[in-house]
């Protein structure tokens, strides 16, 4: 009964309307631009102005691969593919990487995809990170993909059907589609990945209460839709996002208190 409260017709959670209506807002505002800017300028100007509102769609779509959106399926995976073209995160993709490649191992170093240990053992600078991040990301997908092929099949699907959707938009206007899909889509994922780096950065514990990161901060959390709890979401990773929070609170008293740093050093 408490599940069925917290629904709203095809949304599974009644938090998620701001986050899907933030996901389809930014999407008719970057095609309307891709449509009608007629200029360069025009269309560089666009794409700053929504940058950040596309990069944000970063954390949506982490939380969207924990915890989908939508109760019917083909809607999420036809919404996954929108996110993709707004933040170059594709949430099937995202699954395999993050959810059975970085939360299963992620106080082992050798297994962890997202790790931020070198193979002597020392922590990898932020650059480093990233790029280590980056170009070994399809790798571990696929690698990991090995062991879940369901999964891996609807990541080939869906990358497929988004790639001729971006093949279609480079046909029809190459500078727009260069300028407003692209280039904002590799900048918004190289985004989300440098604030990735702060969640487990040092924390050699296999202690789950003392190997991430917390953020508590407010508005920062109602901006990236509390993925600043990233301790609690990795102690219980199945929890719908809006509540992490509540849960927070409920363990906090076991968190060290130098593991709730800014988000950002």
């Amino acid at each position: 009964m408490e599940t069925k409260k917290k629904q709203l017709g095809i949304i599974r959670h009644r938090a998620d309307l701001r986050p899907f209506f933030w996901v389809l807002g930014v999407g008719s505002l970057q095609f309307c631009a891709f449509y009608f800017c007629d200029s360069v300028e025009s269309a560089i100007y666009s794409a700053l102005a929504l940058f950040i509102p596309q990069a944000l769609v970063g954390p949506i779509s982490h939380n969207h691969a924990h915890y989908s959106m939508l109760k019917p399926k083909w809607m999420n995976k036809v919404l996954e593919v929108l996110m993709y073209l707004e933040s170059g995160q594709m949430a099937s993709k995202f699954r395999l990487h993050h959810n059975f490649g970085h939360h299963l191992h992620y106080t082992d170093p050798k297994k962890d995809t997202s790790t931020w240990v070198r193979s002597n053992g020392s922590s990898m600078n932020r650059l480093e990170y990233i790029f280590m991040y980056f170009v070994t990301y399809t790798y571990r997908t696929v690698q990991v993909g090995k062991s879940h092929p369901a999964l891996l099949r609807q990541f080939y699907w869906q990358q497929f059907f988004a790639t001729v959707v971006i093949g279609t938009l480079v046909y029809l206007n190459p500078l727009n589609a260069l300028i407003l899909y692209l280039i904002p889509m590799l900048l918004s994922w190289l985004v989300f990945i440098n604030f990735t780096y702060d969640n487990h950065i040092d924390l050699h514990s296999k202690d789950d209460y003392e190997a991430s990161m917390t953020n508590k901060n407010p508005l920062v959390n109602f901006l990236i839709f509390n993925n600043g709890y990233h301790l609690a979401h990795h102690i219980k990773q199945g929890l719908h996002w809006s509540e992490l929070p509540e849960f927070h609170k409920s363990i906090e008293y076991r968190i060290p208190e130098h593991l709730r740093p800014v988000i950002v050093r």
